[in-house]
């Protein structure tokens, strides 16, 4: 009787998440897995209605168990390969474990959101591309030239901003050319992105470049944060406190490995 009651209390403490909701030879896979994983798919950025589906991780679940059942039976984790993509998938769960879960909850101040949207703020802009062969020096040269000219021209009132973007929009090979309202700083290049910081109204930019193209920007307006807007700069301040935290911990790990590392 009290062997039975013990086995109650057990059963009664169970997480209902313990339910058998598959079988692989002699490996079950619960409910449990099913919640382990789709934290761990959420984490890895899968597509939301993935992880929304208790179906679809199952499937997730069921696929890698037998892919990797498949790859221990032809030998295919005794390879260098495999070893060198358990250790990068390890490394990022490191990190993921000592870094990222610091984050992954973080809430920041009014007054931070406030200070980085004061420098990468919602704006319309223009643009103005000209494309150039990034295998060309001669090419490249002449392009930034007529771009400097542009610039200049438009300086001293010789042409307006508008009609060179109605010029070189026709023929643009960039797509980059025109006029962009409401683009977040933040999804501009990064050249781009901290020159908007830096302009007054209706200023116009020093020459920027790209992989394969110079620009010159200007700024029409500048609009004033949204009660929308918290939410997704909260989020790119995590990527960025993530970022650095990584940084960090490489290199804490670096100097404390650091007498049995020998780089010839």
């Amino acid at each position: 009787m009290k062997r039975m009651i013990m086995v109650l209390a057990l059963i009664i403490s169970m997480p209902v998440y313990s339910k058998v909701l598959a079988v692989i030879g002699t490996e079950q896979i619960s409910t449990e897995d099913v919640a382990r994983f789709r934290t761990h798919l959420y984490n890895s950025g899968a597509p939301k209605e993935m992880v929304a589906d208790d179906d679809l991780v199952l499937d997730y679940i069921i696929n890698m168990k037998l892919a990797v059942l498949e790859s221990k039976s032809i030998g295919l984790d005794q390879t260098k390969e495999a070893a060198d993509a358990i250790d990068g998938a390890l490394y990022n769960f490191y990190l993921s474990k000592t870094v990222d879960s610091r984050f992954r909850n973080k809430k920041y101040s009014r007054q931070e959101i406030l200070n980085y949207y004061k420098r990468y703020p919602i704006v319309k802009m223009n643009r103005i591309a000209v494309a150039f062969n990034p295998d060309s020096d001669a090419n490249k040269k002449d392009v930034y030239s007529k771009l400097s000219i542009i610039r200049s021209d438009i300086q001293n009132k010789r042409t307006t901003f508008e009609a060179q973007i109605e010029k070189y929009s026709k023929n643009d090979q960039t797509a980059l050319t025109g006029t962009f309202d409401r683009m977040p700083s933040p999804l501009l290049s990064a050249e781009e992105k901290e020159e908007v910081s830096n302009l007054k109204p209706l200023e116009i930019s020093s020459i920027l470049a790209g992989p394969n193209y110079f620009t010159i920007i200007r700024v029409l307006k500048v609009y004033p944060i949204s009660s929308g807007d918290y939410g997704p700069i909260n989020e790119i301040l995590k990527a960025n406190g993530v970022s650095q935290a990584r940084t960090a911990q490489i290199k804490a790990l670096r100097q404390k490995y650091s007498s049995i590392i020998d780089i010839k």
